[in-house]
């Protein structure tokens, strides 16, 4: 039998770092973490990582205090650090890393340390997050080129904004915008885990997961829910696509594939994973493939938590689109629209992929 996979967060840098400790605290450890940064009040703040000081042989970072966003640097210092570096992959047979691109740590370390797991033969899936467009056109195009310097590095790559991590709500200050970005990230990439981690008749294990390599990398849009009650699932259902501030719904069109997560305890009922499914597909244009992913903890009985994932690209999606019926008139049944067999099974019509536990 196949031994499961060993799987680590590394956070390279502040934004890094920031997501990885919430990880690693909102799992208590089960997913550990380390943290790579050049600064040293940053992994001071953290609670429940490895940390590793960047650069302790560099006099540009002899002081602790941070790269001052240069990624130049940081490379010299990672090359510099390989061998350190590389020994914190000891054992790990699954790297789920997550940088902010833009600065200095997350941008000058990713492709290095990408390029470090490749020589380990060690699968990494990448959660990169790009700036708030506050930030200006120098850290967007920082960001840019270093989403460029680790392209085709790594397994998996999910790129995701701060803007949409955030959210748009009206007078939020921007202690809390930054917050809301760390939380919505450890919340999704947390949610992913227990999907994995616990038993499930739908598995969204670390193989499953980097399947989705063949098909989806790039710009991913990302929603939680969570609901208790009576009313769970729409509770749930509401913050992961409706949440006025996040939008998840309004951009729904952009929408190549989606990944849809449902955890819940032995009361989560069959028609509320149909209505999960039913309810990402209405809003995405015809056609587009939708993958299920179930799990079961016994302490979430009486709960329901959703993870939604919206992929802007995913390889054949352009040819299927093109084939696509349109959307029906108000009132026309969408399958009697789309001139579809009604006796094939509706989870075959909507493009539902399902992987085997």
């Amino acid at each position: 039998m196949e031994s499961p996979a060993v799987q680590r967060v590394f956070g390279l840098g502040g934004c890094g770092g920031r997501v990885a400790d919430a990880v690693a605290r909102a799992t208590a450890g089960h997913l550990p973490a380390t943290v790579i940064d050049c600064d040293f009040a940053s992994l001071g703040s953290l609670k429940a990582c490895q940390p590793f000081f960047l650069g302790q042989n560099s006099s540009r970072f002899s002081g602790g205090q941070g790269s001052g966003g240069d990624a130049a640097s940081v490379r010299m210092a990672a090359e510099e650090q390989s061998g350190a570096i590389s020994a914190l992959l000891d054992g790990v047979s699954l790297a789920i890393v997550v940088a902010g691109v833009g600065g200095g740590v997350g941008s000058g370390l990713l492709p290095a340390f990408l390029d470090l797991a490749a020589e380990r033969n060690v699968r990494t899936i990448v959660f990169a997050v790009t700036p708030f467009a506050m930030e200006g056109p120098e850290r967007l195009r920082a960001a840019g080129a270093a989403i460029s310097a680790a392209e085709g590095k790594g397994d998996l790559r999910l790129q995701f904004s701060n803007d949409d991590l955030a959210g748009r709500a009206a007078g939020i200050t921007l202690e809390a915008a930054f917050a809301r970005a760390t939380d919505t990230l450890a919340a999704g990439m947390t949610l992913f885990w227990r999907l994995g981690a616990h038993p499930a008749y739908l598995a969204l294990d670390p193989g499953a997961l980097l399947s989705l390599a063949v098909d989806g990398r790039g710009a991913v849009d990302l929603g939680v829910g969570r609901g208790r009650g009576p009313d769970r699932f729409a509770d749930a259902m509401e913050g992961a696509l409706r949440d006025p501030a996040l939008g998840l719904e309004r951009r729904a069109d952009a929408a190549r594939a989606a990944l849809v997560g449902v955890i819940g305890g032995r009361d989560l009922r069959l028609a509320e994973c149909g209505d999960a499914v039913r309810s990402v597909a209405g809003l995405l244009p015809p056609g587009t493939p939708v993958r299920l992913s179930v799990a079961l903890e016994p302490e979430a009985e009486g709960t329901v938590s959703l993870v939604v994932m919206f992929f802007r690209s995913w390889a054949g999606a352009d040819e299927s689109a093109a084939a696509a019926p349109a959307r029906p008139d108000a009132g026309e049944s969408a399958d009697a629209a789309a001139g579809q067999d009604l006796d094939v099974p509706t989870y075959i019509r909507i493009g539902l992929r399902i992987d085997p536990a």
